[in-house]
Formats: C-alpha cells, structure tokens, sequence
C-alpha cells in the first residue's frame, strides 16, 4: 500500500506515514491476521460445537433426570458423590419448585 494510505496524528495535524512505516504497518497486521486466522483454525470448533449444542443446564438437567430415574425407577445404585450431588439438586429443586401453570 502506498503511504497514501495510512496516517498518524502529530500536534494534532494529519501526517502521512512513510512507505517504510506503511510496509511496517502492512507486515504486523499480516502477522495478526494469521494469527487471528490460525486460532480460528484451532478453536473455532469450540464455539461451533457451542452454537449448536444445547445449553449446559439443559445438558445437566437430562443427566441428573436420568441419574434418578436409574436410581429411583431402576433401584441402580449411584456412586456416593453422585447420589449425594443428586440429593443436593432435588433439595434445591424441593426449596424452590418450578411454579405450575
């Protein structure tokens, strides 16, 4: 790009840059780029996955339903930690129920 292009404020006057600090310029932004452009290459599946799976809660929910399904309907016993996370979720969930329509 000529240095045309790009400028900078000195005193408060618009001042054109020089060829070599417009190609500076040019380079450093390249490399953000790039970067910007391989982070997405690397990442990008996170926020992907993210827009199109369900919420965590909505995960969650499902897991802990089926947890006490396993263990109240089937009579399957949960690890401990898990069984007393689960007593935990229907005591929160006791406290404050749902409203009903």
């Amino acid at each position: 790009m000529n240095k045309q292009g790009y400028h900078k404020l000195v005193n408060g006057k618009k001042v054109f840059h020089t060829q070599e600090e417009a190609d500076a310029l040019d380079k450093k932004w390249a490399a953000e780029e790039a970067r910007v452009a391989e982070e997405r290459r690397l990442y990008g599946y996170i926020e992907d996955r993210q827009a199109k799976l369900p919420k965590k809660g909505d995960q969650f929910d499902a897991i802990w339903k089926h947890l006490l399904y396993c263990r109240d309907t089937l009579n399957q016993p949960l690890h401990p930690e898990c069984n007393a996370m689960l007593e935990k979720i229907l005591a929160v969930k006791a406290e404050f129920p749902k409203p009903t329509e």
